[in-house]
């Protein structure tokens, strides 16, 4: 019936069509929804509104001139009766010429030739679907020229959102259900997301399961399982006579296996993956009152980026929302391998697995930016370019949208149960830069960031290495600060002698004489360093210090062996146990407009308890299978491993009994992404005035480009308002799209 949606030529060409003949045609439903009776007409007034953030996603109102003795409207108090429902259709007289074309034959070596005719394809009028609703206040009014309908509308959603259905009159609990087992006993077991959803909208919201559409989530899944063990887990890797990698998890330590082949896991951290179904990860309960919708949105909070509506068929669907970043309580991290430097800079080089995960943008060519946001949903569905169907373009951009300045705190607990408050801190600002040195060969190498002389390192009482900076002057012994710092020398001009505060208990301490090592030269190797250095630097030379050296100057050398220029191992080990991080998206990069020396520094704040690390942990990408279950369990599990591709190792029950649920951690730089994503953009909202198109959907992607407006560019329908009266124009609202940032 509606075959002409899928022919994009036909749709083209109706689109464009000049004159245009339009009716509505509403077919009254039974509450099973058969078919009782049409009333066809001619359109009055009326609207279609579609918005696509809400889940009550189509609204209408309509007013309908009918003639008597079409309709047979002398049973209309029947057909409009509380017990209803109403199919709406828009239709289009179809006067769209016939399409001609030639097709060469290999055989004949001749070109035939055809000619489509659109009525005999499609019939006299198309008619496209605008939904399936549930009638509110209709009004009937019957004069001498006929008859007018006036309809309020609410698409199928009003049966489960409580406007007329989906109360739930009891407590209802949805993450667990009684089963009967073969023998007659019942047990209880956990429903799958999946089948939560069904239940809920199938049983409580009374929907038929033919029409429930469920979409992008899975049976099964991978989940993130984390040790839970008093003693730690040793993983290590061996390779048989075939060349074939093996993986091996161990709660005694691999005797034979190289130490530093050997992964060690304490309490509390994620170490692999079983396959398992995808239930709710803690209670589902739907309270006396609730609705369905309430508990649909609980799930969606869980899951993320997705929603749920009823479409122009009346189908429930329940789908991720395309073109968006997608988060999910399972989501986990995986590494890449650093990237060599080619020119200028190069990557930074805080630990093999982890850094180069969470860098951001180089100025060489090769290195992509980490900081990325793949928002790539496939073509557009329409192209608005030059279109002769548009009468205006909006464009508002927003300027306060914009900030290039990111700070995110949250408290990281470690295995004892201590907290700690983390950071990560992001800006888009300028870099410093490495020195350019010229080779005997005429070739350019950049080795080092700054040199910096006249700074010595030394290890403060807890044995973090910091560095010592430029020397403060002082007139007589008598003058030295009260309280010193141990950052600094102190050089005493009547002694002629130098000094440094030894701090014993804060706030006492004591001098010392200190003969400083001058002839040290440092060359920094990665660009905080340099900006620590010129902090020290500035700090005692009366010069303005960089704007991020309040934060380096404590918590810099904690990650950082200022010794040995690399950072410490520990980081390298878990870079999930850091308490703060800095970055810079160099402002040479794709969004460089937008950075502090452009426009100012423009910061946002986040301080979030959620927030339980600064990365997240790298979790092995293998699966745990249990070696002492049934031998058919197992080889169900190898078998659907297999099919996925996925890694897989059998362990014994000593290892599996102690793994748990984990997956928990979310990552100040999971956030600190998603702020990119918000504000380095001026949210350009659009609006576009054109005739109406009847198939267009929101939360789908269309091309625009109206230079005069400033508009280029995909863009992400937001709502639409589609006139079903003569002579009017639909208006959408759409917001830009971006691919990367």
């Amino acid at each position: 019936m509606y075959e002409f949606l899928d022919d994009k030529l036909f749709l083209h060409q109706l689109d464009n069509l000049r004159v245009r003949e339009e009716f509505v045609r509403i077919t009254v439903l039974s509450w099973q929804e058969d078919p009782i009776q049409e009333i066809q007409g001619k359109v009055i007034s009326g609207s279609l509104n579609i918005d696509g953030s809400s889940s009550l996603r189509r609204t209408a109102n309509l007013t309908v001139f009918a003639e008597e003795m079409v309709n047979d409207l002398t049973q209309i108090d029947d057909l409009l009766s509380i017990n209803r429902k109403i199919k709406l259709e828009l239709g289009i007289v179809n006067t769209v010429p016939e399409y001609k074309y030639s097709v060469f034959d290999e055989d004949l070596k001749k070109n035939l030739h055809y000619t489509i005719n659109y009525q005999d394809k499609y019939g006299d009028i198309v008619w496209f679907p605008l939904g399936y609703f549930v009638i509110f206040d209709p009004n009937i009014s019957h004069g001498t020229s006929g008859v007018t309908i006036s309809l309020t509308l609410k698409d199928k959603m009003c049966l489960l959102n409580g406007d007329a259905g989906g109360i739930i009159p009891a407590a209802v609990e949805f993450h667990t259900r009684e089963q009967e087992g073969p023998t007659g006993d019942v047990y209880v077991d956990n429903p799958t997301i999946r089948q939560i959803i069904l239940e809920v909208v199938n049983h409580w919201g009374e929907e038929n399961l033919a029409k429930i559409i469920i979409s992008d989530v899975d049976e099964r899944i991978k989940q993130v399982m984390q040790w839970s063990g008093s003693t730690p887990l040793y993983y290590y890797q061996t390779v048989d006579e075939e060349g074939i990698i093996n993986h091996h998890y161990s709660v005694t330590y691999p005797q034979g296996v190289d130490a530093a082949d050997i992964v060690t896991y304490e309490l509390g951290q994620d170490v692999g993956f079983i396959i398992t179904d995808f239930t709710y990860p803690g209670e589902l309960i739907g309270d006396v009152g609730q609705t369905v919708t309430s508990i649909l949105d609980q799930i969606i909070q869980l899951l993320g980026n997705y929603e749920y509506f009823y479409d122009v068929f009346g189908n429930f669907r329940f789908q991720e929302i395309k073109n968006y970043l997608n988060t999910t309580y399972t989501s986990y991290q995986s590494y890449g391998e650093n990237s060599d430097e080619a020119t200028g800079n190069q990557n930074d080089t805080m630990v093999s697995k982890a850094e180069s995960q969470y860098k951001s943008a180089e100025l060489v060519s090769d290195v992509e930016q980490n900081y990325m946001i793949d928002l790539s949903g496939g073509m557009p569905v329409y192209k608005f370019i030059q279109s002769p169907l548009v009468s205006a373009y909006s464009n508002a951009p927003l300027y306060t949208n914009v900030k290039n300045d990111y700070v995110v705190w949250g408290v990281r607990t470690d295995s004892l149960g201590n907290q700690f408050p983390i950071r990560y801190h992001l800006a888009i600002d300028k870099r410093p830069q490495k020195v350019a040195l010229e080779n005997v060969d005429g070739t350019i190498t950049y080795d080092y960031y700054g040199e910096h002389k006249g700074i010595e390192l030394y290890t403060d009482e807890f044995g973090v290495i910091r560095g010592r900076s430029y020397i403060l002057t002082i007139p007589t012994y008598t003058d030295l600060p009260k309280l010193g710092y141990t950052d600094r020398y102190y050089y005493v001009i009547d002694e002629n002698k130098y000094y440094v505060w030894k701090e014993i208990s804060y706030p006492k301490g004591v001098y010392e004489e200190y003969t400083p090592n001058f002839d040290t030269v440092i060359r920094t190797k990665d660009w905080r360093e340099e900006l620590y250095y010129q902090g020290l630097e500035a700090t005692n030379t009366g010069t303005d210090f960089p704007y991020y050296y309040t934060e380096l100057i404590e918590e810099w050398p904690k990650l950082y062996d200022l010794s040995t220029q690399t950072f410490n191992p520990a980081i390298a080990k878990d870079p999930s146990t850091i308490d703060f991080y800095l970055d810079i998206i160099d402002s040479g990069s794709d969004i460089g407009k937008y950075s502090v020396s452009n426009i100012g520094r423009r910061s946002t704040v986040v301080n979030e308890d959620g927030i339980n690390c600064v990365f997240e942990q790298e979790v092995p990408d293998i699966v745990f299978i249990e070696t002492g279950q049934d031998s058919d369990e197992m080889q169900f599990l190898k078998e659907e491993c297999d099919k996925m591709g996925q890694v897989w190792t059998q362990v014994s029950s000593d290892v599996y009994d102690l793994l748990i649920m984990g997956g928990w951690q979310n990552s100040a730089y999971q956030r600190v992404c998603d702020m990119l994503y918000q504000y380095t953009n001026m949210n350009n909202s659009i609006t576009i005035t054109s005739m109406p198109i009847y198939y267009l959907e929101p939360n789908t992607r269309i091309t625009v480009e109206d230079p005069p407006a400033g508009i280029y560019g995909d863009y992400i329908i937001k709502s639409i308002s589609i006139p079903l009266d003569i002579n009017s124009q639909m208006s959408i609202t759409a917001s830009k799209a971006l691919q990367k940032i």
